[in-house]
């Protein structure tokens, strides 16, 4: 059957080249640059809201899902430029965002004043033990090595699972 190990260096390795094959067939002619997660976002942040294909795949069916949740305490991790902490709070809940790039963090405060905004990671979010009632968190586990350590998710969100909702998208939507 083979080596665990090195199979998934060679699927990833495929993935990698499908993702650049890709990215050349939707921009041909541009160069591909590869960048660190966190300067890559502080880069993209001015722009990241749009055109931007993944948001548009993503952001209608998750929009769709936070109107059939009633308000409360929403931490939107790896919030980003705040496109999802801008519906919750337009659906009356009071917004935390949390995401690790300050450049996104300065459009999100801007786009959604009334929220609050911290920097941090998702291994250590920095929100109280099961203070959230709603939980986002989309278009970002992708840049997370290992899953789980994610146990902070659990812990800030421990009430909901008294039946709220817990949205996120592993990913990327639109196949790059």
């Amino acid at each position: 059957m083979g080596d665990p190990a090195r199979l998934q260096a060679a699927r990833l390795s495929g993935d990698a080249d499908q993702h650049d094959e890709r990215a050349q067939r939707l921009i041909p002619g541009q160069p591909l640059t590869e960048h660190e997660v966190e300067s890559g976002y502080t880069e993209w942040a001015p722009r990241y809201d749009g055109p931007n294909p993944a948001i548009a795949a993503e952001q209608p069916i998750v929009h769709r899902m936070l109107e059939a949740v009633a308000p409360g305490v929403a931490l939107d991790a790896a919030c980003g430029t705040g496109r999802h902490a801008a519906k919750l709070a337009e659906l009356g809940h009071r917004v935390i965002g949390v995401d690790t790039t300050n450049a996104m963090l300065d459009v999100a405060r801007e786009k959604v004043p009334e929220a609050e905004f911290r920097v941090g990671r998702l291994e250590a979010l920095p929100v109280d033990d099961a203070s959230v009632d709603v939980l986002t968190c989309t278009l970002a586990l992708t840049h997370v090595e290992q899953l789980g350590p994610l146990e902070d998710l659990r812990r800030v969100s421990a009430r909901l699972f008294s039946g709220e909702l817990l949205v996120s998208v592993v990913g990327d939507p639109v196949g790059l």
